[in-house]
């Protein structure tokens, strides 16, 4: 439950009023918006379109393997979104935009029959409660989505450091700059 658009109590669930006027609650600043991708490649990345920055790094050796399948890949993403962003997150409604309509489902409907998506999504819902925020997810065709597949799919696009603290972060232009 979260404070709605007229300052009274809201549910943010896929019926709600502020989810159904979406681009109303965009434009008004009431939602946070990222775009997510993971590759079976060395990469994961997402877009932040607050203010249009691209993060990217490599697959943790958990996800690393090629036997790991993409679905489980996707979802780690949003779970990374949670762990980079908590801060400007707290108390907000975040939509994430996914290429992976499996991760998508298993993200809202907070259930998957796989053992490492489930694994992601009771840690996704551990640290959604201690950021205070609520997320849903909606599916965005890859092709859709081109700044968070730069940085997938690109292997010296950016870089996280071995401690996990973004070290280096892309503009939408693709030049690279230092994190502040």
């Amino acid at each position: 439950i979260l404070i709605g658009e007229a300052n009274l109590l809201s549910l943010w669930t896929r019926k709600s009023p502020d989810y159904l006027a979406l681009d109303t609650s965009l434009r008004a600043g009431a939602i946070r918006v990222y775009e997510s991708d993971a590759a079976l490649t060395k990469h994961w990345s997402y877009s932040r379109k607050l203010d249009d920055r691209i993060f990217s790094g490599p697959w943790p050796a958990h996800m690393a393997a090629r036997e790991v399948s993409i679905s489980p890949k996707e979802l780690w993403v949003a779970l990374r979104i949670l762990q980079d962003e908590g801060q400007l997150l707290r108390a907000c409604r975040v939509l994430i935009r996914m290429d992976n309509e499996s991760s998508v489902r298993a993200l809202n409907g907070r259930y998957s029959w796989s053992p490492a998506m489930s694994a992601i999504i009771e840690e996704f819902e551990v640290l959604e409660r201690a950021i205070g925020c609520r997320v849903l997810a909606i599916h965005l065709a890859g092709i859709r989505n081109p700044f968070a597949d730069k940085g997938s799919r690109l292997v010296d696009f950016a870089a996280v450091g071995d401690d996990g603290e973004v070290e280096q972060v892309a503009d939408v232009a693709g030049g690279v700059v230092q994190a502040p």
